[in-house]
This record gives C-alpha cells, sequence and structure tokens, in this order.
C-alpha cells in the first residue's frame, strides 16, 4: 500500500443488520426494454466552459483527438460527456455509427455497456444493504446455501484444501471472492471456470450459482483481487435477498429513479436504429464488424440477467448515474442513496496482498477497489495524471467512466471497440485535467 500521504482513506463502511422481510414482486415480470424516450429538452446542453474553470481552447482539442483515432482506424466514432457540478460543459459525438454507410454518430446513440453494469449492479446491492435486509460481512451461504462449505484451489493446480472463512457479500463487491471469468485460461483454476460455460445465455442467474458451487475457488476468501464472475453472483445474491428478478430490482432502485430509460437488457424496436455496430479488428488490422445491430441479441429480453456486463445505455443516462454520485446521492434535491454508502461505495476495500489489482494479469499500479468502482490511491505525479481519489470503471467494447470528487468532475467516453482498449480514455483524460484551469 502506498504511504498514508498518497493512500486512498474513503471509509470501508460495514452495513449489518438483522434480515428484514424482502420487497415482493414477481420473478416472471420482464423489465421494460430500453425504450424511445429521448434527452430532457436542454438537460446536457453544455454551459460554457469558462464559467465552470474550463480552458475552451484546450477543451475542443477533444475532437481532433478522437478524429486522429478515427483516421488511424482505432474506432468508427465515440461519444464524449464532461459534466461538472452538475453541469454539462462538453457533450459531443464524434466520427460514425457504422462502416459501410458510414451515417454519422448521434449523441443518443446506445451503446453495448458491458462491465459499466457492474457499479450499477453494486449500488444496488449496497441500496439493500443500507436498508438493512443485506449483510455485507454475513456469509454468503446464508443467502446462497449452495456456496457453502467453499473449496480453494492451491496454486499448484491440483491440491485443494478448505477455505479459511466464508465468502461474504462484500467478496463479491470487492472481487476478493475468487471466482476469475477464466477467458485467458493460463491456470488451472481459470481453466475449470472456462470449461464450466458459467456465463451460459440461456440460463438464468440461479442456474449460475448452481454450477459454481461445483468448482472450486482460486483464492482463498478475502486474500487476492480476482476480476470475474463475482457480480454476477451478486445479481442472483439481489435477486434473493429483494424477491424480484435482477432486472426488476436494478430498475426499481436504480435506473427508474434516476430516468435512466435508455438503459436495460434490451432495447425496444423504436429505438433500435440507435443500436451501434460493434466493432474488432480484421485480418488487415483495420476495422471490421464484429455484430450488426439487426443480429444483436439485444433486440429480445435476454434470460441471462448479467450483473456484470449485460446493459446497453447511452452517454445521457449514464451521466444521470454519474451526477447522482457527485451529488452525494441525492436526486433533484431528495436523498437516494445515503452518503455512507457512496463512500464504501467509492472507497478503498483492498489491503495487503489484494492491493493493487490487475485486469487480464496486467498489474494497475496505484489502482485499489471500492465496492464496485476502482479508486486512484496515490495522489498524481503529473498535472494531466489522474488525482487521487478519483474513481470509475470501463467496459469490453472499449466503454469508459471516471469521477473525481475533488474537481467535482464527471467524464463518459464510449465507443464500440473489441477488445478492450485504454486509446481512448487515454486520449481524452489528458485534455480534459489539462482543461481544468482550478484543479481541486
Amino acid at each position: 500500500m502506498p504511504g498514508a500521504e498518497g493512500s486512498c482513506r474513503c471509509g470501508t463502511t460495514v452495513f449489518r443488520s438483522q434480515l428484514r422481510p424482502a420487497l415482493t414482486d414477481s420473478f416472471h415480470r420482464p423489465s421494460p426494454p430500453v425504450s424511445s424516450f429521448r434527452l430532457i429538452p436542454n438537460e446536457f446542453e453544455p454551459a460554457e466552459p469558462a464559467e465552470l474553470g474550463f480552458e475552451p481552447r484546450v477543451l475542443a482539442e477533444i475532437r481532433p483527438g478522437i478524429e486522429d483515432l478515427i483516421a488511424r482506424q482505432r474506432l468508427a466514432g465515440a461519444v464524449i460527456a464532461v459534466m461538472r457540478r452538475g453541469r454539462t460543459v462538453y457533450f459531443e459525438a464524434v466520427g460514425t455509427r457504422d462502416l459501410a454507410r458510414e451515417l454519422p454518430l448521434d449523441r443518443d446513440a446506445i451503446f453495448r455497456i458491458f462491465s459499466m453494469t457492474k457499479p450499477l449492479a453494486s449500488l444496488t446491492a449496497l441500496k439493500l444493504a443500507e436498508r438493512g435486509a443485506l449483510d455485507l460481512d454475513a456469509p454468503l451461504e446464508h443467502y446462497l446455501p449452495e456456496l457453502a462449505d467453499r473449496k480453494v484451489l492451491e496454486p499448484d493446480g491440483v491440491t485443494v484444501v478448505p477455505a479459511r472463512r466464508a465468502l461474504t457479500p462484500r467478496d463479491l463487491l470487492r472481487h476478493t471472492a475468487g471466482m476469475p471469468y477464466g477467458a485467458l485460461g493460463r491456470s488451472a483454476g481459470e481453466q475449470l471456470y472456462l470449461q464450466a460455460r458459467l456465463l451460459d445465455p440461456h440460463a438464468d442467474l440461479a442456474t449460475l450459482v448452481s454450477k459454481l458451487a461445483a468448482l472450486p475457488l482460486v483464492s482463498q476468501p478475502g486474500a487476492r483481487f480476482t476480476y470475474g464472475i463475482a457480480t454476477d453472483v451478486l445479481g442472483r445474491l439481489i435477486e434473493v435477498v429483494s424477491k424480484q428478478r435482477f432486472d426488476q430490482c436494478l430498475s426499481n432502485e436504480l435506473l427508474i429513479p434516476l430516468g435512466m430509460s435508455e438503459t436495460g437488457f434490451h432495447v425496444s424496436p423504436e429505438s433500435f436504429s440507435r443500436l451501434l455496430e460493434l466493432h474488432g479488428r480484421g485480418t488487415n488490422g483495420n476495422l471490421a464488424v464484429m455484430e450488426r445491430p439487426e443480429s444483436s441479441r439485444f433486440r429480445k429480453p435476454q434470460q441471462f440477467l448479467s450483473g456484470g456486463g449485460g446493459l446497453v445505455s447511452t452517454a445521457g443516462d449514464y451521466l444521470r448515474f454519474c451526477r447522482l454520485l457527485l451529488s452525494q446521492g441525492e436526486v433533484a434535491g431528495k436523498p437516494l442513496v445515503q452518503p455512507a454508502t457512496l463512500q464504501a461505495f467509492v472507497g478503498n476495500q483492498l489491503l495487503g496482498s489484494s492491493y493493487p489489482i490487475t485486469i487480464a494479469d496486467q498489474l494497475q499500479p496505484h489502482q485499489g477497489f471500492g465496492l464496485g468502482v476502482s479508486v486512484v490511491c496515490q495522489a498524481p505525479l503529473t498535472p494531466t495524471a489522474p488525482p487521487l481519489g478519483e474513481y470509475g470503471w470501463g467496459g469490453a467494447a472499449s466503454t469508459h467512466f471516471w469521477v473525481s470528487p475533488r474537481d467535482e468532475l464527471a467524464v463518459i467516453a464510449l465507443s464500440q471497440v473489441m477488445p478492450f482498449t485504454l486509446q481512448l480514455e487515454n486520449r481524452i483524460k489528458p485534455i480534459v485535467y489539462r482543461a481544468l484551469r482550478d484543479r481541486g
């Protein structure tokens, strides 16, 4: 861990209570699709950058920066939104929505946000915890008995030993549950998870947990940050505690109160024209179409409601989520999330060998993890480096968001390119911080 001067000192609030009668609802009523709702007129119309401490000339460098990535076939287009003190200072779409017709990209385009689903799922669970319906430090088996008596696969890939303690909901939230995705398949444990096909699009979350029960953890509970399926398991935990389908609880707790009607697990027919192509790399290294909107799984309701990566959204909708975070949990002046809950959500929860985090075997220096987002735990070494306490996350199709509490700033940067790359974030972030004239 960094020294006290550079460490992230947000609290690790513990929510403890007896279980209360859970909310009731039907497991059979599907959630509403992403609707044809458009941005509220003028809700996100940019203010004058200078009024909010930005140098307009520097902020204007965002567009040519993206145009350079487009010219080099790194992406087809992007939507960028910058908010400070609850007001938008930049909100632009640059590039095209498809490769063949080169139709212009609009800022209300619908993106596959993949792992940017995780913060929404995590905050939903924390809302249940602040009401006393969920104890973050209770044994997970109290809620999901299938996950009792966990075994752990040792580093030799052969030996299996009992877990030293029970898993907890907190382990799911901070990815210390020893449950990898297994996508790389570089270890015996990852191979087991890969072969188990846990994220089956034709199954449900209960089936996921049942299959998971047959697998060992790849590390002792709480011992190591292991990025993987923990947030999908969290989705099932939310279902059990709330007695609602995960998508229904997510909508009731966050999406509806925030007005995020363009965020969901599928897209309505009248909005489908706004879903973008998904791009990858062709044999020549240039962009190639991976998925066209007309063949997308988001055309119909999903069976597998992935809390780890199942949502589509828009830049405007995710701005609404970030505005909640910047406003200390208030929506239109009314509390939706308690400040202590947000402190736990964004404060580093990792200690000892679990810090800093590692993603796809790549160490992320000075990055801790809260109860749903990564967080910068060292003071910046350069003026344009991420500040201490900045938090955020990204998605597999190169979507990004970050929030700097000290600067009262939130940024959304969305593209649709796989595999995941930081090229868009790395291009935009230094411009935004360089444009700020009065950094906190």
